[in-house]
């Protein structure tokens, strides 16, 4: 059996090394601010409300997501960030709006594979698991890849 390095009739170009236009890690964030919207006269999300939270490009390597949670809520209040119509938690499982702190998802040891890739455009979502969630004050964020080659 022979082992070949040559690059005839195909292009090697970037694989041994990063190129200048490689793609790179990015995050997107969205801060939530549930007293505002609240004061502002919309309804308090209530216990299974979603809210779509951050647009995922077509073809996104989603590698992390978290929520920081800056103001406690003030009543129990738990949410999951994932995929509404699919894996509601993928990310987060029951993070605690009532407390200060942070949670984060890591897609390589939390999620499959199918999970962390977008093929298509979605959104990640917050579930909200109970209610009413109408003061805490929240970012969310995802740690993302553009893999379509642009």
């Amino acid at each position: 059996m022979a082992a070949y390095t040559d690059t005839i009739g195909f292009d090697k170009g970037g694989t041994s090394g990063h190129r200048d236009n490689s793609a790179k890690a990015y995050c997107l964030s969205v801060d939530l601010d549930f007293a505002a919207r609240v004061t502002a006269g919309a309804t308090a999300f209530a216990t299974g409300d979603s809210l779509a939270v951050i647009q995922l490009p077509a073809k996104t390597l989603v590698l992390a997501a978290g929520i920081d949670v800056t103001t406690a809520d003030g009543t129990a209040s738990t949410v999951d960030l994932g995929f509404t119509g699919g894996d509601v938690d993928a990310w987060i499982d029951g993070a605690d709006a009532n407390a200060v702190g942070s949670e984060v998802g890591l897609g390589t040891l939390t999620v499959t594979v199918a999970t962390c890739y977008n093929a298509a455009a979605e959104t990640l979502d917050l579930l909200m698991l109970t209610a009413p969630q109408d003061a805490s004050v929240m970012r969310v964020w995802a740690v993302v890849i553009d893999t379509s080659g642009n």
